[in-house]
């Protein structure tokens, strides 16, 4: 991209992705007097600031902190918060919003929770390389969803290797390490029957330390995160095969299919059936 008009938004058309995908990206030189004001976003969105400053209120937060060059900031889905530049050296962003059932998982990867939504860049120099992947998903075709994905996966690789987030103490390194464990069985045994328990036993840790864990590094229950594992798959075949539904939530691990319907369901609001409907090509 030679040269950036003062403001870009992309839209991403495609929505049959569910582990992450971008859904808007943009860029925005902006101006002394820009402001947004508290909005509650219904996605994760994560800006990048290339250079000058601002200021950014989170609620969660309870007052205003001043960003500048080489940090980034995120906002969470349901979140109010709102932004303003500095008058005297307004910023200029990069910016993408995405979600999908992993993207709290890669955010925790580069630092970022609940407790801090702000990135810091360890290196100045880097600083071109993250603004890289923003201008290639800014240039990308539209219908170019595969290689759209790719650089999304690039820029959280590059936040993460860049990013200059404080090494964990030990204990959180431990907790991780249980989490991490985890996540590993459940991922390559979620297609049979197993519990939580199963999980439990397999970490040598009981299921109330287990769920504590989950709560504190995922915010969400371990058995949430087998369901959204399973549902995860299931989408992927609703999409991919012409499985019938039955099949399907044999393959994932239910004992029958109104198990996985009633649990898709509440997961996404829709039954399986009317969500291949809407995403099968």
């Amino acid at each position: 991209m030679c040269r950036l008009q003062n403001k870009i938004v992309r839209i991403f058309q495609n929505v049959s992705y569910v582990d992450l995908y971008p859904i808007q990206f943009g860029y925005e030189q902006c101006s002394a007097e820009h402001v947004v004001p508290l909005s509650k976003f219904n996605n994760y969105i994560f800006h990048f600031i290339k250079s000058g400053s601002g200021y950014v209120h989170i609620d969660s937060l309870g007052h205003e902190i001043k960003l500048s060059k080489g940090q980034g900031f995120m906002f969470e889905p349901g979140i109010i918060s709102s932004y303003r530049s500095d008058y005297n050296d307004p910023w200029e962003y990069y910016w993408v919003e995405f979600n999908g059932i992993k993207s709290e998982n890669y955010l925790n990867r580069i630092g970022l929770d609940h407790q801090n939504q702000v990135y810091t860049i360890k290196n100045m120099d880097e600083i071109d390389i993250i603004v890289y992947f923003y201008q290639q998903l800014l240039n990308a075709e539209e219908t170019d969803d595969i290689y759209i994905l790719s650089i999304l996966y690039g820029l959280f690789h590059a936040l993460f290797e860049y990013s200059d987030a404080l090494p964990k103490c030990e204990e959180n390194m431990t907790r991780n390490f249980y989490v991490k464990e985890a996540i590993k069985f459940i991922s390559r045994n979620f297609t049979n029957s197993i519990t939580i328990e199963d999980v439990a036993n397999h970490c040598n840790i009981n299921r109330t330390y287990l769920t504590k864990l989950f709560n504190e590094e995922l915010n969400l229950t371990p058995s949430h995160f087998l369901i959204k594992t399973r549902l995860s798959r299931g989408c992927d075949l609703l999409t991919s095969t012409n499985k019938s539904i039955a099949e399907i939530a044999d393959d994932i691990g239910y004992s029958n299919q109104f198990i996985f319907s009633t649990a898709f369901k509440k997961e996404y609001g829709i039954p399986p059936t009317e969500w291949r409907n809407q995403h099968q090509q």
